[in-house]
């Protein structure tokens, strides 16, 4: 094209400095493009990068795409685009001078000679319609073809070649940009994708290890807490047994002793003054009557010591690693008698428990999520000044072969923000040193282990319901 100007500058339909100005433009463009690609892959270098780069590559990348350089590039090609149209102008214009002068010829003409007149016309007519087909028809093709190319990024775009001439060269060259543009534009993409495919992956990678340290932590949490259960239950268990075995033979002694008095103050009623003196100071008769009390005292306290003993052992269930059918009322009685002394700050419990079948679970799992449930309940209720307090558990079998536990408490409710977030791991609205965040994501895993499913309904003001469904029986 640059030789055409030089050398045939006399066919060129405009000034050769202007189609030097516009090839000019065109090849420093070009060559500004080719520098901001090949950067940007240098810089990015896709072979070599490591997930710890690949924010930093990304943000680069972008960077490159809207930094001032692209910028300046993009305003070239549209500057280009509007040479384009100022070359169409100059040759419309031209179109107009000559058909002015052949006009003016025209009139001569029918000085000269009438007869003239129509041929000159016809050819005049002939010479505009093949000016304005020949030339200003394919520079304006060109020009729609780059301006859809810029607006759609389209680069499968090709402007059609016509002609062997200078337009014919610049069709030529303006599909070459096009192509390597869109082979550029097509690396890019595909740079950007595997740039988000590491990023996916990485951050896959990072929740897989969270909810790794969170059941790592759950199982060294149960794990100590079933070891120290099972020590404590043990370490009672043994003296309580004892105690529990003697009160019967206690309590017959002691009715035997109380007979053998009653009868000798029977048979010798007149005591010794000293014996009567002893047996005012210690009263005697309210000793009578306060033993056998006291001995019914000693085993309901006993009793109740074994049962506090046995729901130890049943919300730890550390023989019982493996799933087995369990009773879901057995596991809430136990978490509700272990938290009875903070039940006692005047929060009523009512329980509305329907018919159960066994469930087939991992109990102790299923018990700490009834655990975690309740005591954030207490919690709310502690924290409010509604009353009564009360918290209500209710149970029923359900469609599907499952099983709904509901736990509510009309507490102050929960803000939507904090709903949202309820679940993840770590989150937590308690001050430091009162919770780690990762009790209800525990329960989550828990419930979603044993296929069912855990929902939250809460309204601030209006209290708080968590909703469990199970399978009755357990899937793998």
């Amino acid at each position: 094209l640059k030789n055409i100007i030089d050398f045939q500058s006399s066919q060129l339909v405009a000034e050769p400095e202007k189609f030097k100005k516009i090839l000019q433009s065109y090849t420093q463009t070009w060559n500004s493009y080719t520098q901001l690609m090949q950067g940007i892959w240098q810089e990015t270098n896709p072979a070599n990068l490591q997930p710890e780069d690949i924010p930093v590559a990304k943000q680069r990348v972008l960077a490159a795409n809207t930094g001032k350089k692209a910028i300046e590039i993009r305003i070239e090609f549209e500057k280009l685009s509007e040479s384009l149209n100022q070359l169409i102008d100059i040759v419309e214009k031209q179109q107009n001078q000559a058909n002015k002068r052949f006009m003016h010829s025209q009139i001569l003409r029918i000085q000269i000679i009438i007869g003239s007149m129509t041929l000159s016309v016809a050819i005049a007519a002939c010479l505009a319609f093949y000016t304005s087909k020949a030339i200003a028809s394919p520079l304006k093709t060109l020009t729609k073809t780059a301006q859809r190319v810029t607006a759609e990024s389209d680069f499968n775009l090709q402007a059609q070649v016509t002609t062997n001439d200078e337009v014919g060269l610049l069709a030529i060259s303006l599909n070459q940009l096009i192509r390597w543009v869109g082979e550029y534009t097509r690396e890019l993409k595909l740079t950007h994708q595997k740039l988000e495919k590491r990023s996916t992956e990485l951050t896959q990678a990072l929740q897989d290890l969270k909810q790794a340290q969170t059941q790592l932590i759950q199982t060294e949490k149960m794990s100590s807490l079933g070891q120290m259960v099972a020590g404590i239950a043990h370490e009672i268990n043994n003296p309580i047994n004892f105690i529990y075995g003697n009160i019967n033979p206690l309590q017959d002694y002691i009715q035997e002793l109380l007979d053998l008095i009653n009868l000798y103050r029977k048979l010798y009623p007149d005591l010794h003054p000293e014996i009567e003196d002893l047996m005012s100071e210690i009263d005697l008769n309210y000793i009578i009557n306060d033993l056998p009390q006291i001995i019914s005292s000693i085993r309901m306290s006993t009793d109740r010591i074994k049962n506090i003993i046995l729901s130890l052992r049943n919300f730890s269930r550390l023989d019982q690693k493996n799933v087995r059918p369990a009773d879901l009322h057995i596991g809430i009685d136990s978490t509700l008698l272990i938290l009875s002394h903070r039940l006692k700050k005047g929060i009523k419990v009512i329980k509305n428990y329907g018919d159960l079948p066994l469930v087939e679970c991992y109990p102790a799992q299923l018990n700490q999520v009834f655990m975690n449930i309740i005591s954030n309940a207490i919690d709310a209720m502690l924290e409010s000044d509604i009353q009564p307090k009360q918290i209500v558990i209710q149970t029923e079998k359900v469609p599907e072969d499952k099983v709904m536990v509901k736990i509510k408490d009309n507490g102050l409710g929960i803000p939507l923000e904090v709903k949202e977030k309820i679940f993840d791991p770590f989150f937590t609205t308690k001050s430091v040193g009162k919770g780690t965040g990762l009790g209800l994501s525990i329960c989550y895993q828990i419930i979603e282990k044993h296929r069912g499913s855990i929902e939250v309904i809460s309204e601030q003001g209006k209290g708080t319901e968590f909703a469990i469904a199970l399978p009755i029986h357990f899937l793998e």
